[in-house]
């Protein structure tokens, strides 16, 4: 299923790829700060309660995805940040469709890796239901399962987009 991409399109509309991949990286930052937020608190605030494994497994999983996406995002908006204070010309819109090509290759990559994340999640929740209920591995499944889950469909939108924008869908 090898795609072949076309950096230049006479439907592209460089603004509209500009705005996607910013917000993109917005909304990336944006969940990479929640995640982080909410993993200390649910990894830190645990007590003497009976479910404290669970909750602190997923909490270190929200904190290590939330960092990961968190440079990830950053790194978005410092380029988008540096696009954006250029004029969109001709040979601009050629470096810049180059790029966005990039992207899209990475995109894929990241659409099938997150597809193994998904696995791995719900691999350790049933290693944790065929180990009696191990709340570890439950807490650590259930924190992968959830930020594959988004990833999984942040991705395919964010690629569904650019691909519309870059006059390739």
């Amino acid at each position: 299923m090898s795609q072949k991409f076309q950096p230049i399109s006479a439907t592209m509309d460089l603004s509209a790829v500009r705005e996607v991949r910013r917000l993109h990286s917005q909304v990336l930052t944006g969940w990479a700060a929640v995640s982080i937020a909410v993993g200390v608190v649910v990894w830190s605030g645990q007590n003497d309660a009976p479910n404290t494994k669970f909750f602190m497994a997923m909490g270190m999983q929200f904190v290590i995805w939330g960092a990961i996406n968190l440079v990830f995002g950053l790194l978005g908006l410092q380029q988008s940040r540096s696009v954006d204070s250029i004029p969109v010309y001709a040979n601009q819109a050629t470096n810049e469709a180059s790029d966005a090509v990039k992207l899209m290759r990475t995109l894929r990559v990241a659409m099938k890796m997150n597809w193994l994340w998904v696995a791995c999640g719900l691999a350790l929740i049933a290693w944790g239901v065929s180990t009696s209920m191990n709340t570890t591995l439950l807490g650590h499944g259930s924190g992968v399962l959830a930020q594959a889950l988004f990833l999984f469909v942040f991705d395919k939108h964010f690629y569904a987009k650019l691909q519309r924008f870059m006059g390739q869908a």
